[in-house]
């Protein structure tokens, strides 16, 4: 005789509990689904009596909720892997969103509309403590019906998903909803996504009735973007300004008699200058470079054929390494840049597709790759002075830099009209698939004054750091620190810490023989690096 295995409603509470095992992870699971079924945006509204979970995702049909949200472990998330219509990876685990919500309370009301069947509206509730206690899982229920009816979810969609919880279990508080924060941020983009059909849409939205509580949350939601180690910021100042006597200029080869278009270079829109007929005029930008360490300085440079009017810019510069504050995760903060990072484009408020992360429109990408040593558009004042070699060695990656950039192409249009025809054809426009920059000298007039900031502000972290090296090797050695441990520095930044060991100035030299090496033969640098790691190796630990 054959008997079959039968599953103890109890292990409904167990998996619960086990799987998910805090309140705020929860309702992390439950945003979560939301991401999965492609909503927009999410909705958390928290009250005394009830949480709820509102989307306007592509919901769910009788059948969806019967073999799907029913099944307990169901593939389908493994098999599928990403979502039905944007193709978003999927993040929700097999069952846990809906296992989870016992935690949060004990009973459940789910209300879905699928976009697959408008004005068509599915209901369950769930009593957890009778599921629970059913005995067999299979004997575990919940109460479905259906009805006819306009639904209302978020954005004014007609489909999506609402999940109210009531009889909570616990009180909520700015802490745990600072924990839910951390859980989702890195679903939702750090620039407004104004299609509902970009894959990157994704907006939550915290509604507890106390301001306080939901700017707590939206800050630790954005809190990544608070990480960073410099800020960039530029302003085109209006027509007319004046001068001043410190400022200087965007340096570009000068081409005498020929067409300006035989130039070779694969970011010729850095140094192609304006057309004949449509000279532009000088037009000063004001940049302020601001470092975490309270350092800033102020300079302005003048572009002498500027076809912009308009432009204001400010990039921030991460550098991703040890403890990050605001309980980030280095390698989610690292992803999260690859993502969304990048300098992106926004026209009169309007997020331009193509400019960010996946795009390399300020030729970053590029001059690293051509190891680029000097920048084609600084001039030599702004360099001379530093001991700094290959300066350029600290331009950023764009997986390192968050930037938004505004310009008006309407505005642009207006302004050029005042000059003539040849202005117009050059002003900065966007392609009619309204998704790109056209190509004219406003667009290249953008490229070079962003680009400059980014070429200002690598010239200024090579010396910092080339000044923190040089101070690093004048300091006095100590002993060791006792409270020394492997995952200490060798060599701190820091002017306070005069203990450099053997290990640090192996590493300083390094780093020096690294930012010179397009002045030394690869074979000797190898040579001299493995030469300074034996006598590092070899040098005392104590010192009498």
């Amino acid at each position: 005789m054959k008997i079959s295995f039968a599953i103890d409603s109890q292990l409904l509470r167990e998996l619960g509990a086990r799987l998910v095992g805090k309140p705020h992870i929860a309702i992390a699971e439950l945003i979560k689904n939301s991401y999965d079924a492609d909503a927009t945006q999410v909705q958390i509204i928290m009250r005394e009596d009830r949480i709820e979970i509102v989307d306007n995702g592509q919901g769910m049909t009788f059948e969806e909720l019967r073999d799907r949200w029913m099944r307990i472990g169901t593939a389908q998330k493994a098999s599928e892997r990403v979502s039905r219509r944007l193709g978003r990876p999927l993040t929700g685990s097999k069952g846990v969103g809906r296992l989870a919500v016992q935690l949060l309370g004990t009973q459940l009301l789910l209300e879905s509309a699928s976009d697959q069947q408008p004005n068509h509206i599915i209901k369950a509730t769930v009593n957890w403590d009778e599921a629970v206690n059913a005995g067999l899982l299979t004997q575990a229920t919940a109460d479905v019906f259906e009805q006819e009816g306009t639904p209302d979810f978020p954005g004014g969609s007609e489909h999506g998903t609402r999940v109210v919880i009531t009889a909570l279990q616990q009180q909520w508080n700015s802490r745990t909803l600072r924990d839910v924060a951390r859980e989702i941020w890195p679903l939702e983009p750090p620039f407004k996504t104004d299609s509902d059909e970009s894959v990157d849409a994704f907006a939550v939205q915290l509604d507890t009735g106390q301001k306080w509580q939901e700017k707590i949350f939206d800050e630790q939601m954005r809190a990544v973007l608070q990480i960073w180690t410099s800020r960039i910021v530029g302003e085109l100042l209006p027509m007319g300004a004046k001068i001043p006597r410190d400022s200087v200029e965007v340096q570009r080869p000068r081409i005498e008699g020929s067409d300006p278009l035989n130039i070779s270079d694969e970011a010729a829109d850095l140094l192609l200058p304006a057309p004949s007929d449509a000279p532009g005029s000088s037009r000063i930008v004001r940049l302020s470079l601001n470092f975490d360490d309270g350092n800033r300085e102020i300079i302005h440079y003048v572009l002498n054929d500027c076809a912009l009017d308009r432009l204001n810019f400010e990039i921030r510069v991460f550098n991703l390494k040890y403890r990050q504050p605001a309980g980030i995760p280095v390698q989610e903060a690292r992803s999260y840049l690859r993502r969304f990072g990048g300098v992106h484009i926004y026209d009169a408020g309007f997020h331009l597709p193509y400019y960010g992360a996946d795009t390399d429109w300020l030729h970053i990408e590029m001059d690293h790759s051509h190891r680029l040593s000097v920048s084609k558009l600084l001039p030599k004042e702004l360099i001379q002075g530093s001991d700094a070699v290959n300066p350029l060695n600290y331009l950023p990656t764009n997986s390192r830099l968050f930037g938004v950039v505004e310009v008006d192409t309407s505005h642009e249009l207006r302004a050029s009209a005042m000059m003539g025809s040849a202005a117009i054809r050059e002003a900065l426009s966007i392609q009619l698939t309204r998704d790109r920059l056209a190509d004219t000298q406003g667009y290249r007039s953008l490229v070079q004054l962003t680009r400059f900031a980014v070429d200002f502000y690598a010239i200024r972290e090579a010396q910092r750091a080339w000044a923190r090296k040089a101070s690093a090797f004048g300091r006095k050695r100590n002993p060791p620190d006792p409270s020394h441990t492997p995952d200490r520095e060798p060599a701190k930044d820091n002017d306070n810490d005069e203990d450099v060991s053997a290990a640090g100035h192996a590493l300083l030299m390094e780093d020096l023989l690294n930012e010179t090496s397009d002045l030394i033969p690869e074979d000797t640098a190898d040579l001299l690096k493995t030469q300074i790691r034996e006598v590092a190796e070899m040098a005392p630990l104590a010192f009498g």
